[in-house]
């Protein structure tokens, strides 16, 4: 999935929850800018432009640097290989985007590390 499929992505669910009869308030789509390439990175933006309850943030290397500051201030640059040597110790195991359960993304996190422990 890139920047642009996730946007089209929230825009569905945004859709079908209205025609639900049940809108987000807001809905907040974050992602990397990793090496997704500049057209599909701004179209993103350009798909989310005409939706006031849609907001777009990005991470511009690498966005599990978020979850480690939860763990650790961290003032200096970091690789990201590191960064997720670093998470797999505060999460006690690997560290990886898709959970032992199949789920994937970012937003799982605490889940998964629940998971690793039971």
């Amino acid at each position: 999935m890139n920047t642009a499929s996730l946007m089209e992505e929230a825009l569905d669910r945004k859709r079908r929850a209205e025609y639900a009869h049940a809108p987000y308030e807001a809905i907040w789509v974050v992602f990397d800018k990793d090496d997704f390439s500049l057209q599909s990175f701004n179209r993103a933006f350009d798909l989310a432009r005409p939706h006031p309850a849609v907001r777009v943030c990005w991470a511009n290397e690498c966005f599990e640097l978020w979850y480690l500051l939860h763990f650790e201030l961290r003032q200096t640059s970091t690789a990201r290989r590191a960064i997720w040597a670093k998470l797999a110790e505060h999460l006690q195991g690997p560290y990886n985007r898709a959970c032992p359960s199949g789920r994937r993304g970012p937003w799982v996190l605490r889940r998964c590390a629940k998971e690793k422990r039971a």
